[in-house]
């Protein structure tokens, strides 16, 4: 289950969300999860193991599903269905990465150009346009497969490191009210993020030579970044709307 995270970028947007957030959040993962359960338990009951697994690339397990009922879903209507839950989580992650860019800026790590909001909608339109734009870049330089691999290999990482430093930040004291996540669950996400990545870099090792080329791309980028503005005053919230 990926793109849960993608809620915590925009967890500010939210009134109380030191209240709201971990409630909203652990309520939908559970949520999806049992959601999942049910649909992989329908779906043995519906069709043959044997059909389910078949890995047919014209027609997914799903589909297999679907159509096996007494009303079967056309082709048609299952793919405009399922290009509509495309392109919503597609919205969502453009939303996300785009509120990760305008905090980077605000910060310094990113050129200040990135934390630029709307007049009027007071949105990070130009982190937007260029989280998109990047996107389409990937898609056209790569294969869907090995964009999908090196993505699970940064979700591993990105999720084994907040384990890692919720761990490390339960030593620290804080005036206002939190969450605090349970240890045990701590190390046990660490465990398995490491056991993942294992695993993933064996199965296809040539996704590590693309994360480590996006990796020195950003490394480059964030210490030429940190010489051009190296000296330069604060960002300022009222000068950052355009």
């Amino acid at each position: 289950m990926t793109g849960f995270e993608n809620a915590a970028n925009i967890a500010e947007e939210t009134r109380d969300p030191s209240t709201v957030f971990p409630k909203a959040l652990l309520g939908g993962m559970a949520l999806a999860g049992v959601l999942y359960m049910v649909i992989a338990f329908i779906a043995a009951m519906v069709a043959p193991m044997a059909d389910l697994t078949a890995g047919d690339g014209e027609k997914g397990s799903l589909l297999t599903v679907v159509q096996a009922g007494p009303l079967a879903i056309p082709e048609l209507v299952f793919s405009a269905i399922a290009l509509v839950a495309v392109t919503n989580t597609t919205l969502v992650s453009l939303v996300a990465q785009s509120r990760i860019m305008y905090g980077m800026a605000k910060q310094g790590i990113v050129p200040r150009v990135f934390a630029k909001t709307h007049a009027t909608r007071r949105t990070p339109w130009v982190s937007i346009v260029f989280t998109a734009s990047l996107v389409c870049l990937l898609l056209v330089i790569a294969d869907v497969d090995r964009l999908a691999t090196v993505t699970v290999l940064f979700l591993i990482v990105v999720y084994g490191m907040v384990c890692l430093a919720a761990l490390k930040l339960r030593s620290s004291r804080v005036e206002h009210r939190h969450y605090t996540a349970p240890t045990a669950l701590l190390v046990t996400g660490v465990i398995a993020n490491a056991a993942i990545l294992v695993y993933t870099m064996i199965d296809d090792p040539g996704s590590i030579v693309w994360c480590g080329g996006i990796l020195a791309i950003g490394v480059v980028l964030y210490f030429v970044n940190n010489a051009v503005m190296k000296g330069a005053p604060p960002v300022d919230a009222a000068d950052l709307t355009a």
